[in-house]
This record gives C-alpha cells, structure tokens and sequence, in this order.
C-alpha cells in the first residue's frame, strides 16, 4: 500500500505489525495496529538539549525520559489513538518555552526549544524544525536540472557581485591557498564556525558500510571495481591510513563519510566511481556539508559554452583525468574526511582519512573549478589566449573549445597540455573534427570516430545530445523504451526530467512535453494514478517521435567558413497555449556563398490565468531579447547586424513608446525589452512566414 504525505509523497509499505505498549510509570496497556518503514523522519531533537534552565518540576514522570537526547522516532500515533491518551493537566515554562501535557504514558514535553538551550554560542532565539521523510526527491532533483536546462536565458554571466557568504569563500580560498614543490594546489576547506558541533559520526558510517559490504558480496564484479578504485585511491596517495587512537590533537572533530558506487557503464575510463555522503548526519543532527560554505559559480554555464563551441572551425575537447583528486587538502583539515574501509569482511576495520578534494562535499565544486580560474589568472599574461580558454571554455573538467585554424588550434592544445601539466593536471581524451590535432598523440582513448556526449550525466539520461567529430554534427541519443505498462504520473514526470536539450534544437517536441507536464498539473492526478486516455495518446505520440530523434542531426558549425559578414536573426511568436523565441545565424563568405543555421531556441508555457494574445506576443519578444542578449553576451564573434522580428503589430508599437505611459504589466517588459534591445532593430513579419522559422 501507498501512504501519501506532504506534497502529496508517498511511501510504499508493504509490512504490518502488532504492538502492545505499556506505560513506564504506571500499569496502563494498549494494542495498535502499526505499518512498517525503514524511518520515520530524521532524529528528534535535532541537537541535545540542556534542560537546566527550562525548570521542569522535579516530581513529575516523564513518558520520555531520555527526551533531552537526539535520537531516532520508533513509533509515531495516529490521531484516533492520540487524543485517546491525553488528560486534562497540562503546565506552559514560559514564552518560547515547550508546554508540559499530562497522558496516560507519562508527562510529554512539546513545543519551541530555544537555542540557547543546545549549548551552542548563538543569540538566543527560538528554533521551530519540522523534519519529514519524503520518497521522491530524486524525481524532484531531476526535475528541477531539467527546468535549470530550459531557464539558460535568465541565468546572469559570471560576475564579483558575490553574496556575503560568496565574498568570504573568495577570500578565504586567496588567504589560505597554496601549492606544493610538485605544482598541486593545497586548500583550506572553507568553514562555517559551526564545525564544532558536529557529533559521532563513525556509528552512522560503520552502520552503512555494514550495508555496503553486504551490497557489494552479492556482486563479485562490482565489489572487485570497488575494490580496484579503492586501491588505486591508496596508491596514488589520495587516502591515507590513520590510527584513531590518536586523536587527541586534532584541530577539528573527527568526521566520517559513509560512502557508495556509482556504475557508469558508458564511459570510456571510468566505470564506477565512489560517492562520499557529505550530508549524512552525525549525533548532533549535523552533517560536514551543513558546516561548508558552497562558494559561489566561478564557470559560464554549459549553454553559454556550447553557443561558442558552434563558431569556430576547428574543435578541440578534453578531460583533465580525475581532477578532484589532484587538488589536496590541507594535513589540519582532513580528519573531516574520514572514511572506513576493509577489502573482506573477515578483515579488520581500517580508517583512512582523504587528502584530496571530495565527491560529495557541498565545496568541492567551487574548490576545484576555482583552481582552474587560479590558472588563467597566473598564465594571463604569459598565455593570454589558453588563459581565456580556461576561464570561460571549461564545463567543471571538460574542456570545449576552438580556433580558425587548424595550426593555432594544435599550438592551443600543447600549451594547455603543458600548463596544466605544470599544476599536477593532465589533459588528456581529446576529440576533434580534425584528424590532424590528434595525429601525434598516443593515448588510445583519442579517436574522431567516437561520439561525445555534452553532458556530465548523460548516462542517466532519457535524451541527451553527444557531438560526432567525425562527420562535426550535433546528434542525440534516446534511451527510452514504450513500456506497455500502465501510464502513471511518476512514470511520465521521471522520463522527462531525463531530457537534456540545452539549446532548444528540439523546440517543437520540448514545448509538447511542457504543455503535457501542464495538463498533469491541472488534473491534480495522485502520482501512481493511470493518466486519461487523452493524455495517453499524446505521451505515445511523444514517444514515437522521442525514438526517432536518433536520426536528427545538426551541423555543430553554424557559420560558414572564412565569413566577411555575419548577422543574428531572432524571431517570436506566441498562441493562446505557449510562446517561444529562436535565433538563426546567416553568414556570407568572399565568393557569395550564404549560410544560414539555427543557432539556439526557448519556449514557454502560457500561464494557467488567462492572458491577452498581444500580451503573450509580448512575453515572446522580452524572451527572445533575453536569449538574444545571453548570445550578443556569449559569443566571440560580433556580428555586423542583429534583427528581431514578431508579427505582432500591437508589440511593436508598444516598444516604441514611452515605459511610463503603458499599465504596469507592459510597462515593465518593454522597459526590459527597451534596455537589452535598439529598437531600430525590431521588424514585423505576416504570421504565415514566422511560422516555418519557429518552433
């Protein structure tokens, strides 16, 4: 059975139990009927409770004696048995103060705890925490990348107007960075000041290894990979054994990271890799990760790169081999990076402790990709063009970049071979479209032949596009499979969170997704309820198409070669259902030769409110003067001429007035439109023409 709770998550059960209890305090007894589940919410309290200065009466029992201490929830009373128990006499300690209610169990102690009461070095203030156990954040994760992908257009370009918090992960990673006689970066973690109430964490750790070792004896083929990246770990020096008996002179509190597998079964060096759980919760109710600073974004987003990836003639990618692990951590700090460890279970328990920078660490990411800003800022002047390359062309490891020719692109890729080489880094799983790049080098992974694809998770994905070097086109790959099973929202939602299309090159088949995830909406359907016939017929009719899409292909290049004259073109339009914008490229070479491409698109829903058509036109041109602008922002290439069109003669004259004189709704998506666009450049075009231009 399913058993739904906040936001409408479920939890599946399977299991039912009998259960009698009896009250410590006295004689009383009662049977319930209890459904099983490996947890009920996190541990309550969160943190341990001094309760010298909530001046309990001393003469009454308590149901809960131990309810000072964080501990796990056993059993949790539905409201037909609660109110059952409870008895008149009830006793309030005072504003912000928990209230003691008299039960047939004891007295219960609920309500505000301040936190001044968990003996920590804060300003007294109430702490109200409501934890629940939900079943669908992974769906809710993979949604949310999903909406990230189609949002690329909002997205500011990376800039030093940091947060406070962002400033002083920047600071502190200038203050305390510094590198070993081999060339590595040495880190600090950045740390709140909150570090110092993480509790035990080595019982949580030893429970899920226990786990894990059970995983992987049912496994041979996946514990040997284990095993194999494990030992490597050891030797290349990125995890040290350690006593912790010795502990008496750490700076910090010791941390441990239960840790798991990640198969990747596509990847052409790595097939499994292990996961350390940074927010696993220790004693107090407080991960590692709740005690980092994130930092802020120091890269351009994948869509920024891959609009410059699509100019140049020539095309080089590269991964710099496992750069996580190349980036140590400062000796003091990695007691906060312990794990345990044993190659058979008959063997004792090691503990090791992680000298580099960690998967599963909330500041990894900024740790590492600000290392790679640290190297163009030391090459600027020396190597002006790789430093640009490394700044602004890298995806967290991955390299995608380009040059006119084919000879600068080749003195291109030595140089970052060698810089990189100077730092501990090695660059290396090269991909072009020119056999020549990657004529002279030996590493058997590099071939022309073989498809990349653009996305870090695209293992995981329903639709992901990969680049085909050897004959330069954008191609996608579709993994999904007609299931003759039943429909349900769960199973919609989860296929579609899996779509990666970045550059709305699939506008049209995107926009019918979104307009389907609207219709789900509104039905208010439960998440395993069989979705209408209606609906069924227009998720087959995606389907069908989704399996063809393997034979779409896109030029990656949308210039021509060796252009003297390049023009943006951006169109938009809109209907009662959804609106959407694109940008073509046109080009044109010495000897005449025109080519025209598309370079980009993005669609949006129509709100569920009833919105006026020219209103609707209107929201399509401030999208497409928003992506335009993410362009003009992106690309190396200034063009010689930029147009926008609609077909909406309404839109264009409201563009040509004055902000002020419009309502408020128009008012402010002119004044954007008015900001980021010349007017001059806005044209009209009949609807029958812009509707074989958009998607």
């Amino acid at each position: 059975m399913s058993v739904t709770g906040i936001s409408q998550n479920q939890t599946t059960i399977s299991k039912r139990t009998q259960i009698k209890i009896k009250a410590l305090p006295n004689n009383f007894t009662f049977k319930v009927s209890a459904l099983v589940i490996p947890r009920i919410t996190q541990p309550i309290p969160q943190l341990s409770i001094n309760a010298s200065n909530l001046n309990i009466p001393s003469d009454l029992i308590l149901a809960d004696q131990e309810f000072l201490n964080s501990a796990s929830i056993d059993l949790l009373l539905g409201a037909e048995i609660f109110y059952s128990l409870l008895k008149p006499s009830q006793i309030k300690l005072g504003k912000y103060k928990p209230i003691l209610q008299d039960t047939k169990l004891g007295w219960a102690v609920s309500g505000p705890i301040p936190v001044s009461l968990f003996n920590l070095n804060l300003q007294p203030q109430t702490s109200n925490a409501l934890t629940c156990t939900t079943s669908d954040n992974a769906l809710q994760k993979c949604l949310e990348l999903f909406w990230n992908s189609e949002e690329t257009t909002e997205q500011l370009q990376i800039n030093n107007n940091y947060s406070l918090e962002e400033t002083e992960c920047e600071n502190h990673f200038q203050s305390t960075t510094r590198r070993d006689p081999a060339g590595r970066f040495i880190l600090n973690l950045p740390l709140n000041s909150n570090v110092f109430i993480l509790g035990d964490s080595l019982q949580t750790a030893l429970k899920r290894f226990n786990s894990l070792e059970q995983k992987l004896a049912k496994n041979p083929e996946i514990k040997k990979s284990f095993s194999d990246f494990i030992s490597e770990y050891i030797s290349l020096g990125h995890m040290s054994e350690i006593n912790p008996i010795n502990d008496t002179h750490l700076s910090y509190p010791a941390y441990y990271l239960p840790h798991h597998c990640v198969e990747k079964s596509d990847s052409l060096t790595t097939r499994l890799r292990v996961v350390f759980d940074g927010s696993s919760a220790s004693s107090s109710g407080f991960a590692i990760n709740d005690c980092l600073k994130i930092g802020p974004t120091v890269q351009n987003d994948l869509f920024t790169i891959l609009l410059r990836f699509r100019e140049h003639n020539y095309v080089l990618t590269g991964d710099i081999a496992k750069m996580y692990w190349q980036f140590l951590i400062d000796p003091n700090q990695r007691c906060l990076q312990r794990i345990l460890w044993r190659n058979e279970p008959q063997k004792p328990l090691l503990h090791y402790e992680l000298n580099t920078i960690t998967y599963g660490m909330s500041s990894s990411a900024f740790l590492a990709t600000r290392c790679l800003r640290q190297i163009s800022y030391d090459i600027s002047e020396s190597y002006p063009i790789e430093s640009n390359i490394i700044k602004n062309d890298f995806d967290v490891d991955d390299g995608i970049t380009g040059s006119s020719t084919e000879e600068s692109l080749l003195n291109i890729r030595n140089n970052l071979v060698n810089i990189f080489k100077s730092y501990g880094l090695d660059l290396r799983k090269f991909y072009s479209n020119s056999k020549t790049i990657l004529s002279d080098m030996d590493d058997p992974v590099n071939n022309v032949n073989k498809s990349l694809a653009l996305d870090a998770t695209h293992h995981h994905k329903t639709l992901g596009i990969s680049w085909n070097p050897e004959q330069d086109n954008f191609i996608y790959n579709s993994t999904f499979k007609l299931n003759t099973n039943i429909v349900t929202k769960r199973v919609i939602l989860s296929l579609i969170s899996q779509i990666f299309d970045p550059l709305g090159l699939l506008g049209p088949m995107i926009l019918q997704v979104k307009l389907l995830l609207q219709k789900l909406w509104l039905l208010k359907l439960g998440w395993d309820d069989p979705v209408p016939v209606d609906i069924f017929r227009i998720w087959k009719n995606f389907t069908y198409h989704l399996s063809l899409v393997e034979y779409f292909k896109i030029p990656r290049q949308v210039t021509i070669k060796n252009y003297t004259y390049l023009e943006l073109h951006g169109f938009s339009d809109s209907s009662i259902n959804a609106f959407g914008a694109c940008v073509y490229v046109r080009t044109l070479d010495s000897l005449g030769n025109i080519s025209v491409n598309l370079l980009s698109a993005k669609s949006r829903v129509a709100p569920l409110k009833a919105v006026s058509l020219p209103r609707l036109e209107l929201c399509g041109a401030l999208l497409l003067s928003r992506l335009m602008d993410k362009i003009l922002k992106s690309l190396n290439c200034k063009p010689n001429k930029v147009y926008y069109y609609t077909d909406s003669t309404i839109v264009l004259c409201w563009l040509s007035q004055q902000p002020r004189q419009l309502k408020t709704y128009i008012c402010n998506r002119v004044s954007e439109v008015q900001k980021t666009t010349d007017i001059d450049d806005w044209h009209h075009i009949t609807s029958h023409r812009i509707k074989t231009l958009l998607i």
